[in-house]
């Protein structure tokens, strides 16, 4: 009788607090979920900005690439250098100030369109290209480079002499990489990864290139979309840096972002878990220490 007295005291103790536990339990989960829920909008709230700081950083590097297009193209020795029509009276010039303003790509032609000087690319791709019959006309003119697996974002601008009408006497290209070393920048800016696509292909990222035909399967302009890359899950963003220009696919580990969750989550599983054991211990040795020997 005193036995069965002790089982159903240890019964009805136990019962009790799952009563205890369960609300406990229910309100974690809710809490789990709802914080779950914030963190996936931050997530993509902060994909979101890396996409608009990337876009203003291209937009500031292209910029500042015009504005140096168009001083190098008003210096009088390089005015002079043009008039004369010869490569090798330009080609020192040319290096010495692609050298002074770091740029990847530095093209002069003539008043004809034909290349005296292509530093940093071949320079054929440009003769007859629209972005120098434009500044021939002298309009300044923004466009993109292709050269076998290079891509550059190029400014060109005409070389003129001011008078009236201005007379043309040639053009000047100036041009930066989006290469995987531009890639690594934008990575330390954006803290997501970034690739760089155009026409089909990945010119530059911050991911192993396997990851390619992913990549590019992703929609420029959808939503936010997940992407599992190496067994990884991202959050990916494909948006346009400039009308006409590349795409940057920028990414953001989804892991890495719900870490800190999973480990709370974690932890208040655990505080659950002691709060379901400890009590029934302490009970089970509170009855059997006043069962009789």
């Amino acid at each position: 009788m005193t036995r069965l007295l002790a089982s159903l005291r240890s019964r009805v103790f136990v019962g009790s607090v799952a009563l205890a536990v369960l609300p406990i339990l229910g309100a974690l989960h809710v809490v789990s979920r709802r914080a779950a829920g914030r963190a996936e909008e931050e997530l993509s709230r902060g994909l979101s900005e890396a996409v608009a700081l990337a876009h203003r950083h291209h937009q500031t590097r292209l910029e500042t690439l015009r504005e140096r297009a168009r001083l190098v193209a008003d210096l009088p020795k390089l005015k002079a250098a043009v008039a004369t029509a010869d490569p090798p009276t330009v080609e020192p010039l040319a290096r010495d100030y692609r050298e002074r303003i770091k740029a990847d790509l530095f093209v002069v032609t003539d008043r004809t369109g034909r290349v005296l000087v292509a530093l940093g690319a071949k320079g054929s791709g440009l003769v007859g290209s629209g972005a120098v019959a434009s500044a021939l006309a002298g309009r300044e003119e923004q466009s993109l480079y292709r050269e076998g697996d290079r891509l550059l974002q190029m400014v060109t601008v005409p070389v003129l002499i001011d008078a009236t009408p201005p007379e043309v006497l040639g053009t000047l290209s100036l041009g930066f990489a989006l290469d995987d070393a531009l890639a690594l920048q934008f990575r330390a800016l954006t803290g997501s990864e970034i690739a760089f696509a155009d026409e089909g292909r990945i010119h530059a990222s911050t991911l192993t290139r396997t990851y390619e035909p992913s990549l590019l399967a992703l929609d420029a302009g959808a939503l936010p979309s997940s992407i599992v890359l190496g067994g990884t899950d991202y959050l990916a963003l494909a948006r346009p840096l400039a009308s006409g220009g590349p795409t940057a696919v920028v990414l953001r580990s989804r892991e890495e972002s719900l870490r800190f969750l999973r480990t709370v989550q974690t932890a208040l599983t655990g505080a659950a878990a002691v709060m379901c054991v400890v009590p029934r211990a302490v009970g089970s040795r509170h009855l059997r220490s006043r069962l009789p020997a």
